[in-house]
C-alpha cells in the first residue's frame, strides 16, 4: 500500500525515499512544516496540534528504502519494507491480508467500523486504510485537558466509589426516591431545606439491607423517600453516609406546565472493552480502560443534554443497559467490575440535581445490583418468574402531567405487564400524557435484535394491545444500538395483529399530530456513550418511519408545554448529536385539547379473543383482585368466605377475588352464598399464640405442616412502640415515606427460624428484610408472623340469621339518612367491604349496611391539628412513623393512625 500506517508495538514510522508521506491519515492530517511536537506516543510517533486537533509530524528521512528497528520484546532486528506494509495483517480482531487490487469497485462489504473488505482468491482481504467509529477520548483534542484530569482521578480512586447517590423519581413530582450503598449499617437518612444552611430541615429515614461483600468490604443498600416538594422551588438536601452528613446539594424544581425530560438509550458503560485503538492495531482496550473511556463519554453526554435542555431539565429516562458487564460467571471480579460501571453511571454531578428513571437491560439481568442502586417507586413484586435472581421490577410514576410506566422486558410475563399498567392507570387515570419505557425495541429496525423471535412472537402480541387499549402516546426503547422511529402503531383486533397509521405528507411539514393520530409512536434510542454501534436491517418494515446510524453519542428531549391560551397540551420530541448538539431527528409534536384527556381502556368488542390463560389482557377490566396480587375466582358464583377490601372466595388452596356487579343505583347484585370464615376462631392462635392475618391477600413468607404464614407488620410496629415506651429501644422517628409496602425478600425466614430483627440503628422494614442477616436482636421473628386463614374441614364459619339479629335503633345508625340500614351482625366489623367519606360498609342480605363504630378510640384525632385527618379503616397499613405518630394513606392522602 502506498499510504503507511502502524503495524505493531515495535514499529516506528516509515517514509518512501525522498518523499515524506502523511502516515497519520486517514483519521488525522499531517501537520504543517514547523509545527511543534506536543506528544510522542508509545510507538515513537510525534504529534502536534493544529486547528484544535491532532496532526502527525512528518519525518524527514532521506534515501531510505528499508528501516531496521529493535523489537523491545525479543531484541531482534526487524527489517521492514514500507512498500509492502499491510495494516490488516496485524489487526487483532480480524487478521487478513490486504487486497492486491485496492480499487473501490472491488469492495465486497463494509463492517461496523467502516472498514472496507474485499475477496481475492476466495479469501477476505482489506481495501483501503484502517478506520474506526469508536469514540476513543485519547485523540480528541477538544476535551484532552479534561480527559487527562479525569483519567488521574478515575484511576486514583473514583472508580472504586460504590457509594454514589442515585436520585430516583418518586411516586409523583412531590416525592424523590434516594438509593445508595454504604459500608456501615447506620440508619439511612436524607434531609432537605429551602436554606443552604439546612435550617428547619425536614428529615426522613428509610430502610436498609445487607447487599454484598466485595474485596473484603461489606456493602449495604439504603433507600429513603422524601415528600412534600413543591414546584418552582430551590431546595438543598443532604445524605447521611456512614454516620456523617455530607455537604448540601442544590435541587431545583421546575414549572409543572413547561418542563423537559432527557431520554437516552444504552449507556452501556464498559462497552468500549475490546475495541482497537487507531494507534495500536495489535491490542484491545481492557475492561478498566473501556469503563474509564465510557465513564467520561457518559458525563459528556449528560453535560451536553443539560445544555441543549436549557440547563434545567426535570428528569432523565434511560432505556436500560446502564452497565455492560454481564456477570455471567458470577465471580467476585465480575461483580466488582459491574459496580465500577454503576459508579460511572452515577458519576455525573448534574445527576444529583434531577431525578432519573432507568429500565432494566439484558446486561443487568443476572444480579441484584440494579435494584440495590435504584429505589424505584410503585414496583410490581408479585412476579411470575420469582424462582430466579430478581434484578428489579416493573414500576410506574407520575411526573406533572405525564404518567410513566417502566417495564422489565427481559423475562416475558404479560400478566406482570398487565398488572403494572393497570395499577398505574388506576392510581393516575387522567394524565394528558402516557409514556412507556422498556429495553427491548418492540418496533425497531436494528440489525441484531429487532426481529428476534422473543420480541416478535412474545413481546409484541402482548404489549401492542396493552399499549393501544390504554392510550399510550410514546414508547422509548433501546437494545439495538441503532436509532429509529416508527409510524403510529396500534392493535387491530379484527386481524389480531398490529396496524400502522402512517406519518403522511401532511405531517411532514411540521410533524404536528393532533386528533388524527391513531396509535403509539415507538422510538429506539441509540447508544448514548458511543461505546457500541450496530447497523440497521436492509429489509423494509411497514411500521418503520425513519432510521439512521450516526456513529456518535446521542440523546433525546421531551419538551412538555401547556398552552393556556389555546387550551392545548403539547409534547415535542427531538433527538440530538452530543458533540455537535445538532438535531438528528424531529421534532415530532403531539397536541391534545384540554378536553382530550386519557380515560379508560378501549373496548375491542365481544369478538376479540383476549386469550384464556393468566396472561390474558382480559384481567385489565375484570379481575379487581390483581391489584392485591391475587387471581379472580374461576367460578364467579363461588361462596363468599371473606370480606376485606372486596369479596373473596377460596379456590385451589388460596383466596380469590369474586367479580362484583352493581345496579344502576349502585347497589350490589350477588348470586353468591355467604359462608364467611369466623375470624374469632384462629388456628395459629392455638399453635403458638400468634393472631391470624386480617387480610386475605397477605403475602406468604413461609409454610409449614400447620399452614401458611405471613409477616404481621402492624404487630411489629406496635411491639416497637411498646419497647420504646419501656425503654428497650431508642426513640427514633421515621419520616413520611420512610417505609414502603410489601413483604420480605424471596424465601422468607425459613421453617423454624429463631432469628430476630434488629432495630434502632438498623431500620429494617418489611420491604427491606434481606434473605440473610448476620445478627438479629430484640425481636423474635416467630412472634411477628400471622397465620393465613384457610378453608378446610376444620374451618369454622359464621351464619347470618336475620331472626337472631336485632337491627340497631335508627338514631344510632348513621347509614339511615343515606337510605341504608346498619349492619346487625357483630362480625361485620371484621368484614369491611368499602370505606368512603361517610364511613365503613359491609354487606348483609345482598344489601349495603353501615358499620357502627364502637365508642372506644373515637376521641380526638391527633392528626387534625397537623392539617390531616385520622384514618377511617382500622386495618390501614402503617406506612411511616415520625415524632407525631403513625401514618397511613387513604384516598391518596396521608391520615393519622390511632395506635
Amino acid at each position: 500500500m502506498k499510504k503507511v500506517l502502524l503495524i505493531s508495538t515495535f514499529l516506528v514510522a516509515y517514509v518512501k525515499a525522498n518523499e515524506p508521506e502523511c502516515w497519520s491519515l486517514p483519521r488525522y492530517p499531517c501537520c504543517s512544516k514547523g509545527t511543534k511536537t506536543q506528544i510522542r506516543d508509545a510507538y515513537g510517533y510525534k504529534w502536534g496540534i493544529e486547528n484544535k486537533n491532532y496532526c502527525g509530524i512528518l519525518y524527514e528521512v532521506k534515501d531510505i528504502e528499508k528501516v531496521s528497528v529493535n523489537d523491545p520484546v525479543t531484541d531482534e532486528i526487524i527489517v521492514t519494507d514500507p512498500s509492502n506494509y499491510c495494516w490488516s495483517e496485524n489487526y487483532i480482531l480480524d487478521s487478513h491480508p490486504c487486497c492486491k487490487d485496492q480499487s473501490p469497485e472491488n469492495i465486497n462489504y463494509i463492517d461496523d467500523n467502516g472498514i472496507t473488505w474485499g475477496i481475492e482468491n476466495g479469501e477476505v482481504c482489506s481495501i483501503g486504510d484502517y478506520h474506526t467509529f469508536d469514540l476513543d477520548r485519547e485523540f480528541i483534542q477538544e476535551t484532552k485537558e479534561e480527559w487527562n484530569y479525569f483519567k488521574k482521578r478515575w484511576d486514583n480512586g473514583e472508580k472504586y466509589n460504590f457509594e454514589r447517590l442515585s436520585v430516583f423519581a418518586g411516586d409523583n413530582e412531590t416525592m424523590l426516591n434516594f438509593g445508595w450503598y454504604s459500608t456501615t449499617d447506620d440508619v439511612p437518612k436524607i434531609r432537605y431545606s429551602i436554606d443552604k444552611d439546612m435550617r428547619d430541615a425536614k428529615e426522613f429515614m428509610g430502610r436498609q439491607r445487607f447487599h454484598e461483600i466485595l474485596k473484603g468490604i461489606k456493602y449495604y443498600s439504603n433507600q429513603v423517600t422524601i415528600t412534600g416538594l413543591k414546584r418552582l422551588t430551590t431546595y438543598y438536601y443532604q445524605r447521611k453516609l456512614n454516620g456523617r452528613w455530607e455537604e448540601p446539594v442544590k435541587f431545583e424544581t421546575q414549572d409543572p406546565h413547561n418542563y423537559k425530560f432527557i431520554f437516552v438509550g444504552d449507556p452501556q458503560i464498559g462497552g468500549f472493552v475490546g475495541k482497537v485503538s487507531s494507534l495500536d492495531l495489535t491490542r484491545v482496550a481492557t475492561e478498566d480502560e473501556g469503563t474509564r473511556n465510557d465513564a467520561f463519554n457518559w458525563n459528556r453526554t449528560i453535560e451536553k443534554a443539560f445544555k441543549v435542555a436549557g440547563g434545567k431539565p426535570s428528569l432523565l429516562l434511560s432505556a436500560g443497559d446502564q452497565a455492560d458487564s454481564l456477570c455471567q460467571n458470577h465471580t467476585e471480579d465480575e461483580y466488582f467490575l459491574d459496580e465500577t460501571q454503576y459508579s460511572a453511571f452515577l458519576y455525573p454531578k448534574l445527576l444529583k440535581g434531577i431525578p432519573h428513571a432507568t429500565a432494566i437491560g439484558n446486561h443487568e439481568d443476572v444480579n441484584e445490583n440494579f435494584k440495590n442502586h435504584f429505589n424505584a417507586p410503585n414496583t410490581y413484586r408479585k412476579i411470575e418468574n420469582s424462582d430466579r435472581i430478581i434484578p428489579g421490577y416493573s414500576y410506574f410514576f407520575k411526573f406533572n402531567d405525564a404518567l410513566v410506566v417502566v417495564l422489565n422486558s427481559n423475562h416475558f410475563s404479560c400478566q406482570d405487564y398487565t398488572n403494572t399498567i393497570k395499577r398505574a392507570i388506576a392510581k393516575y387515570p387522567n394524565t394528558p400524557w402516557r409514556l412507556a419505557m422498556f429495553h427491548h425495541d418492540l418496533y425497531g429496525i436494528g440489525q441484531f435484535h429487532s426481529q428476534d423471535a422473543y420480541i416478535v412472537d412474545q413481546l409484541r402480541p402482548c404489549l401492542t394491545p396493552l399499549l393501544t387499549s390504554n392510550h399510550f402516546d410514546l414508547v422509548i426503547n433501546g437494545h439495538d444500538h441503532f436509532y429509529s422511529t416508527s409510524h403510529f402503531v396500534s392493535f387491530d383486533p379484527s386481524k389480531n395483529q398490529y396496524a400502522v397509521n402512517k406519518i403522511n405528507e401532511s405531517h411532514l411539514k411540521d410533524k404536528i399530530f393532533n386528533r388524527d393520530r391513531k396509535g403509539t409512536l415507538f422510538i429506539t434510542a441509540n447508544c448514548s456513550t458511543a461505546s457500541k454501534f450496530y447497523g440497521g436491517r436492509e429489509d423494509s418494515f411497514d411500521y418503520a418511519y425513519f432510521g439512521n446510524q450516526t456513529y456518535t453519542a446521542t440523546f433525546g428531549l421531551l419538551d412538555f408545554q401547556m398552552d393556556q391560551k389555546n387550551q392545548k397540551y403539547r409534547m415535542k420530541i427531538s433527538y440530538f448529536d452530543v458533540e455537535s448538539e445538532k438535531t438528528v431527528d424531529g421534532a415530532y409534536i403531539f397536541e391534545k385539547d384540554f378536553d382530550e384527556i386519557n380515560d379508560g381502556p378501549y373496548d375491542f368488542g365481544d369478538d376479540f379473543d383476549y386469550g384464556e390463560d393468566d396472561d390474558s389482557i382480559e384481567h385489565i377490566n375484570d379481575c379487581w383482585a390483581y391489584i392485591y396480587q391475587k387471581k379472580c375466582c374461576s367460578d364467579p358464583n363461588t361462596d363468599i368466605v371473606f370480606i376485606e377490601d372486596g369479596l373473596w372466595g377460596y379456590e385451589d388452596g388460596d383466596f380469590c377475588g369474586i367479580p362484583i356487579n352493581y345496579s344502576a343505583t349502585g347497589s350490589v347484585t350477588l348470586t353468591n352464598k355467604f359462608k364467611l370464615i369466623d375470624r374469632s376462631v384462629c388456628w395459629s392462635k392455638a399453635i403458638n399464640g400468634n393472631d391470624c392475618c386480617q387480610k386475605p391477600y397477605a403475602q406468604v413468607t413461609q409454610s409449614d405442616e400447620n399452614g401458611r404464614w405471613a409477616f404481621d407488620f402492624e404487630k411489629m410496629m406496635k411491639d416497637i412502640e411498646e419497647k420504646r415506651a419501656n425503654g428497650e429501644l431508642p426513640k427514633v422517628g421515621f419520616g413520611k415515606g420512610g417505609f414502603g409496602k410489601g413483604g420480605f425478600g424471596k424465601g422468607g425466614f425459613g421453617k423454624g427460624s429463631d432469628k430476630s430483627m434488629k432495630f434502632g440503628n438498623d431500620t429494617t422494614t418489611a420491604d427491606s428484610v434481606p434473605e440473610s442477616f448476620d445478627t438479629f436482636e430484640t425481636f423474635d421473628i416467630s412472634k411477628m408472623l400471622c397465620g393465613i386463614y384457610r378453608v378446610d374441614e376444620n374451618t369454622v364459619f359464621i351464619t347470618d340469621d336475620d331472626d337472631t339479629q336485632e337491627q340497631p335503633p335508627s338514631e344510632e345508625c348513621w347509614a339511615t339518612k343515606l337510605g341504608y340500614k346498619c349492619c346487625s351482625n357483630p362480625n361485620s366489623k371484621f368484614n369491611i367491604f368499602s370505606i368512603d367519606q361517610d364511613g365503613k360498609w359491609s354487606i348483609e342480605n345482598n344489601e349495603w349496611c353501615g358499620i357502627i363504630e364502637s365508642a372506644e378510640g373515637d376521641d380526638d384525632c391527633w392528626a387534625t391539628k397537623l392539617g390531616y385527618r385520622c384514618c377511617v379503616n382500622a386495618s390501614t397499613e402503617v406506612i411511616t412513623i415520625d415524632k407525631d405518630g403513625h401514618w397511613g394513606v387513604e384516598y391518596g392522602e396521608w391520615c393519622g393512625i390511632n395506635i
